[in-house]
């Protein structure tokens, strides 16, 4: 039996070392991969490589090489540092959205108003993170928390406040389970874990929650959602009728 080959260490210098012996990316990471992917993942390419023949031009790049190229990397952050020929042609060519969809949305860059808007819809910071992710980041992220959620009541509740009652009333407010869910999460969770739900939405479509689930109809719901984990948290009757129904695999393929 052959002797396993211990590990080697990768440092700086052992990849320098390494990168030295090629004139080409591509060279190096054919004949060394585990180097040139250290060296990608630390965002040192540049730095390595920069005795290298020029990367082509990213005019020279195929939809095909680039979407080979986008599917290597998790972010778009790490992918215009791995390899930022290709990241510029599809930056280039406005194909951001073919060959990233298995990577994270960046956050939308909504006004002012809109994010205020969005966030008077929900009584805690919680329940509006749940709710829409992407408006309570871009909030987050420019620092418009304090100002946006002003009207917004604590997160911290004595114990014992979630009553049937006012269970009761925060459900009221809503026709749908799903959406009383991502308004009010905190409410609806002590509903659920108290076995109060029915009690709760007694007054909600009665037709939601009988609702039959085709094929069809499945394939529509999915269509909506980016993720699994999304689709189950937002439409969790979709999700599981698909695996019941052994369609699962098949209406999630665009799916992260």
């Amino acid at each position: 039996m052959t002797e396993k080959q211990p590990r080697r260490k990768l440092t700086l210098e052992a990849i320098t070392a390494s990168a030295a012996q090629y004139r080409s990316r591509s060279a190096w990471k054919r004949a060394d991969c585990s180097a040139y992917e250290a060296a990608r993942k630390s965002g040192l390419l540049d730095t390595v490589c920069a005795h290298m023949d020029p990367v082509p031009s990213s005019q020279a790049l195929s939809l095909a090489e680039i979407r080979a190229s986008a599917a290597l990397y998790p972010t778009r952050q790490a992918w215009e540092r791995g390899h930022p020929s290709a990241y510029n042609a599809a930056k280039q060519h406005q194909l951001f959205d073919v060959v990233c969809g298995h990577m994270p949305a960046s956050p939308r860059k909504l006004p002012l108003e809109a994010l205020m808007a969005s966030a008077a819809r929900y009584q805690s910071r919680g329940d509006w993170k749940n709710a829409d992710p992407s408006a309570y980041l871009s909030a987050y992220r420019r620092g418009l928390l304090d100002v946006v959620c002003a009207h917004m009541t604590s997160k911290l509740r004595p114990s014992g406040y979630w009553t049937l009652e006012r269970c009761k009333a925060s459900a009221a407010a809503y026709t749908r389970r799903g959406d009383w869910q991502k308004a009010a999460s905190n409410a609806y969770a002590h509903a659920q874990k108290n076995g109060w739900l029915d009690l709760c939405c007694a007054h909600m479509s009665k037709q939601q929650r009988d609702r039959k689930w085709t094929h069809k109809a499945i394939e529509a719901s999915a269509q909506r959602f980016n993720s699994k984990t999304s689709w189950h948290r937002e439409e969790h009757g979709a999700y599981s009728a698909a695996k019941q129904l052994g369609i699962f695999e098949q209406v999630t393929t665009h799916m992260a």
